[in-house]
């Protein structure tokens, strides 16, 4: 996702979001809130996507509460908000990106 201004972005986390990642964006200073909710919808949506389900589940996944049997990784390039959901461990870096992007 890139990280761009959305005017309701607080009407749809209060929409989508759990009370864990409601208290994830409130522990950041109000600046960084924007990219806070654009990491936590990525994480979500990456969630989502690996069970093979549809946007509009996003709702039902809450991503400060996974269990062991996925593994979800995040990363911040430039203004974009990656993630990466594997039932195994994964580690998504910047550095592996800027090397793939490299290849195209």
């Amino acid at each position: 996702e890139v990280v761009r201004p959305r005017d309701n972005w607080q009407t749809l986390a209060n929409t989508v979001f759990s009370l864990g990642e409601h208290a994830e964006v409130e522990a950041e200073r109000p600046e960084q809130q924007l990219a806070a909710f654009w990491r936590i919808w990525t994480r979500k949506e990456a969630i989502v996507k690996q069970r093979g389900g549809s946007a509009w589940q996003i709702v039902s996944v809450d991503s400060t509460a996974l269990t062991s049997s996925l593994s979800v990784s995040q990363c911040q390039l430039d203004t974009l908000s990656l993630a990466v959901c594997t039932p195994t461990p994964f580690t998504l870096t910047a550095d592996a990106v800027q090397r793939l992007e490299a290849l195209a």
